[in-house]
């Protein structure tokens, strides 16, 4: 750690870090950023994505996603659910290598696990998905579905013990919440107003079902509400106005369900900081209308929560911090972290130094910077000097 206690985190894909070769990468890395350490995707969703370095093959990279390692068959003994590792790997394992020269150089190291969003895995065991209901699956796997959580526990027992991490960072750890969920990109038509799109994300698969009716909740009238708002929807052409919350508000049943269902996760939530060997980090999910996750319930899950800021101005840092911070209410030990981009949506350097500097001002803990495969490789340099600023401020909190 720095002397000035504030971390600074460089996004790297495996295979960047592979294709343009390990040790000189991460030795670029650490020589021309100063960054703390790298953050590496280690079980995540399909991505494309255009490589603007000179000389590295293929520019396009393609990958369905999955696991990018090979995974250890005993870890999930109690479960039908097993890793996919990604196509890209074939029988090689260079996350090893890269934690090792990693620790090497002084620089420490994360891997991101999301959580429900893998498409691999939720193609081979359908039985595990999300399920609306009309019982059409989409690509999420269910969080309260018991084969997915114990599945994720094996994936952090796994990585947490056969790799030198310093941290994991959990993503999507809740039901899916975006179109991302399903497997094509459909049109919703103007009949599918903000509740009905919504409503078509709650999960009906047979492991709700049965455990949300063991515990005493009305899941067919709950099942029949949905199915008949989304139908009268269907059949006059016409969407509900208001939204969600407001929905839900007025049917106490459906709100006893997601109620419920928050309950399972946090449980959930709990069994995974036990299982995890390092510091967790969990990536702020979206409101538990939509995830099932209420942050808030979590104090004593994670040791740092980390926020997205879509924009690189210093008043968007500034309320996305306070705002996470007022929502979450961390306790002390908990710490806060801001995700910041480095590629198109940053305009310049000054932008990028503003928004780490703040980010440091207001107390966060660390900046994670996306992504190094992605950016030209001049805005290094901006990274660096981002860095600087970033640990000066900090300096000054400190006085």
């Amino acid at each position: 750690m720095t002397s000035s206690g504030f971390e600074t985190y460089l996004e790297c894909f495996l295979w960047d870090l592979v294709d343009e070769g390990i040790e000189g990468t991460l030795d670029r890395i650490k020589g021309e950023t100063g960054v703390t350490g790298i953050v590496v995707p280690v079980h995540c969703p399909f991505i494309q994505q255009f490589r603007p370095h000179a000389g590295v093959s293929p520019r396009t990279f393609v990958s369905d996603g999955g696991a990018q390692f090979q995974p250890e068959p005993s870890r999930y003994a109690g479960t039908r659910l097993r890793p996919v590792p990604a196509g890209w790997l074939r029988k090689r394992n260079p996350l090893k290598p890269v934690a090792e020269a990693c620790h090497q150089r002084g620089l420490k190291m994360g891997g991101a696990v999301f959580a429900c969003s893998n498409g691999p895995v939720a193609r081979r065991y359908e039985h595990a998905c999300v399920r609306d209901v009309f019982g059409d699956r989409n690509g999420w796997l269910c969080p309260v579905n018991p084969d997915v959580q114990e599945y994720v526990r094996g994936l952090l027992a796994d990585l947490t013990e056969n790799y030198a991490l310093d941290f994991v960072q959990l993503d999507d750890l809740g039901f899916c919440w975006s179109r991302s969920g399903f497997p094509y990109d459909e049109p919703r038509g103007p009949w599918l107003g903000p509740i009905e799109f919504w409503l078509r994300t709650i999960c009906f698969c047979e492991s709700c079902r049965q455990l949300a009716g063991r515990d005493g909740i009305d899941v067919d009238a709950v099942a029949s509400l949905v199915r008949d708002t989304l139908q009268r929807a269907c059949d006059t052409g016409n969407s509900l106005p208001g939204i969600p919350r407001g929905f839900v508000q007025e049917h106490p049943r459906l709100d006893a369900y997601l109620q419920w269902r928050s309950s399972q996760l946090h449980v959930w939530a709990g069994s995974l900081r036990r299982t995890c060997r390092c510091a967790l980090v969990l990536h702020c999910p979206p409101p538990p209308i939509t995830s099932g996750v209420e942050v808030g319930k979590l104090n004593g899950v994670y040791d740092v929560l980390l926020c997205d800021c879509d924009a690189l101005d210093v008043r968007d840092v500034d309320d996305t911090i306070r705002r996470a911070s007022d929502a979450c209410q961390p306790k002390p030990g908990n710490k806060l972290s801001l995700r910041l981009s480095a590629r198109a949506d940053c305009s310049d350097a000054g932008a990028l130094v503003a928004a780490v500097g703040m980010a440091a001002e207001l107390g966060c803990h660390s900046v994670w910077i996306s992504d190094y495969g992605t950016i030209p490789l001049a805005r290094l340099d901006w990274i660096r000097q981002a860095v600087r600023y970033g640990h000066r401020q900090a300096r000054r909190n400190q006085l």
